[in-house]
């Protein structure tokens, strides 16, 4: 089970696999997939629960009986929030999240003004 939770590092350039068995020479083409693979960050934030880990995409090719792998992290927004600081900003299925302080200490500083516009026939109104 501890297995499912291990990070998984990225490999963006092809892999060689190694094979148990044999592939027939008839069988060709790419297979993708995609699974959380990383849980644990930098300073020692571990997100809580299985769906929450960090998508990884996976490109297998097999052609002439061999396989070749590589996997890239989803470059998502969340997943760059994570990368930067080293906690969830958007809620996960089992992981609080941590909003961005930034966002929070100015949100009531938006300087919007409170107009309002309306048609009215061949006039433009627009009341303060």
């Amino acid at each position: 089970m501890e297995k499912l939770f291990e990070s998984i590092e990225e490999h963006p350039e092809p892999q060689e696999t190694e094979i148990t068995g044999s592939i027939p020479d008839w069988v060709a083409g790419h297979l993708f997939r995609a699974g959380p693979a990383k849980w644990d960050f930098e300073d020692g934030f571990t997100l809580n629960h299985y769906a929450d880990g960090t998508s990884l995409m996976y490109k297998f090719t097999i052609e002439k009986g061999s396989v070749t792998v590589m996997t890239k992290f989803l470059d998502s927004e969340a997943y760059q929030k994570l990368l930067q600081f080293n906690r969830p900003i958007f809620t996960e299925y089992g992981t609080r999240s941590y909003p961005d302080l930034c966002k929070n200490i100015f949100r009531s500083q938006k300087n919007a003004p409170q107009r309002r516009v309306d048609f009215c026939r061949e006039k433009l109104l627009i009341k303060f």
